[in-house]
């Protein structure tokens, strides 16, 4: 028996084990925004400020940290209250999370999303511009931590990236992943980025990776089209057949030539 299509069949299965896919975790996987806007409001009025708008607050996150958000929004501040507004917002959000009767929940199909794209073989990672004791509580909460390989997650340590703008954290991030799954399999062509904003796209472009865009509402499409991102999707059960399509183009590129029906 000669089985033409095995060699192809080989390689494909290697590579399936290749494939690395980072999520952005805050409004990407979890419905935390309103968490964290909520929080910047509640700050802005113990703090004698004017308190913005929940939209503006939740059309800036993702693309901007909280110092970054506190110069548009609260631009007033005293330069000496800058550490206290921070800390007591970043307070204010962690303890929402755990407050009776808040609920956070995330996007629809992302869990099967994640437990399908492990089931087949695929590696997980996420990062996210949130403080690294934040994200841990996060995936707790949503009981995801077990989906993720350690290797590949990445959050904010304050000390450490606490001024450097969300644009450039994020492509540190997944430049140090990228590092990291380069040293193990020994390719990094293999990395897609699913984010839900516009300093997603541009991290994941300037690392050389695939982007898939997720874009709940049209307002995201509209801003993630814009940045140029050609993938997008506006709900987490297109998402597996998307990264299909993506490893179907890479096995092209890599000229693997693609299975054929078994004969005896």
């Amino acid at each position: 028996m000669y089985d033409a299509g095995y060699g192809a069949r080989k390689i494909e299965g290697s590579l399936n084990k290749m494939t690395l896919i980072v999520f952005d975790l805050v409004g990407t996987l979890a419905d935390a925004s309103t968490r964290y806007a909520y929080a910047f409001s509640q700050t802005c009025s113990r703090y004698g400020l004017t308190a913005p708008d929940q939209g503006q607050v939740l059309s800036l996150l993702g693309n901007k940290n909280l110092k970054q958000i506190m110069t548009d929004l609260a631009p007033d501040l005293p330069d000496q209250e800058i550490n206290g507004f921070m800390a007591s917002c970043n307070r204010q959000c962690d303890a929402l999370l755990y407050l009776e009767g808040w609920e956070e929940r995330l996007y629809e199909g992302a869990r099967n999303a994640l437990e399908t794209l492990s089931g087949q073989g695929k590696t997980l990672g996420i990062y996210t511009g949130i403080r690294e004791d934040a994200l841990a509580a996060l995936l707790e909460y949503h009981d995801l931590t077990p989906l993720f390989e350690k290797e590949y997650i990445r959050g904010k340590d304050n000390e450490r990236d606490g001024f450097i703008n969300n644009d450039e954290l994020k492509a540190r991030q997944l430049r140090s992943i990228g590092d990291v799954h380069s040293a193990i399999t020994g390719i990094n062509e293999k990395i897609i980025v699913v984010g839900d904003s516009e300093a997603d796209f541009k991290a994941a472009q300037q690392n050389g990776f695939s982007f898939i865009g997720f874009a709940p509402d049209q307002k995201k499409a509209d801003r993630l089209t814009k940045a140029g991102a050609e993938l997008i999707i506006t709900s987490f059960d297109q998402l597996t057949g998307v990264v299909l399509t993506l490893e179907a183009e890479l096995l092209h590129d890599m000229h693997v030539p693609a299975p054929v029906p078994f004969r005896s």
